[in-house]
């Protein structure tokens, strides 16, 4: 993880005992490699990419964005559960809509979800997938 990552995330968990997650797991990433072929990589990296930009556009500044494989992670700074639930739902909704644009990427398929979690759970999650992540 980055450094300026792991200030962000810092600051965002400071004297909390539980924050507001939102979880993107991405389905479907086997049948789109199977389809592509030899332009899996390019494709896998415009996926991360695409939605990196397109979940941060959606997000307040305090909020923290981190890629697992598989996803993405996001540490809300402010959001009460319900509208960190109604977040995601639309972030989740409005990115599938999006790869449904590309034929090369139609059958993707964005599930999120948003819970409350302790603080301690929370960075059992970024722990576990920071280890699961691919290289840069």
């Amino acid at each position: 993880m980055p450094p300026e990552l792991k200030q962000k995330l810092k600051q965002v968990l400071a004297g909390r005992a539980s924050v507001d997650m939102g979880q993107f797991q991405f389905l479907n990433l086997d049948k789109v490699r199977e389809r592509v072929g030899g332009d899996w990589e390019r494709l896998r990296e415009k996926v991360y990419d695409v939605s990196n930009h397109f979940i941060e556009k959606r997000l307040d500044p305090g909020d923290v964005v981190i890629r697992c494989q598989g996803g993405y992670l996001i540490i809300f700074e402010a959001l009460d559960p319900e509208a960190a639930e109604v977040a995601v739902r639309e972030i989740a909704e409005e990115l599938e809509h999006f790869f449904l644009g590309d034929d090369e990427l139609s059958l993707l398929k964005v599930l999120g979800e948003a819970r409350s979690v302790p603080t301690e759970e929370l960075l059992e999650i970024v722990a576990r997938t920071q280890d699961e992540a691919p290289a840069p």
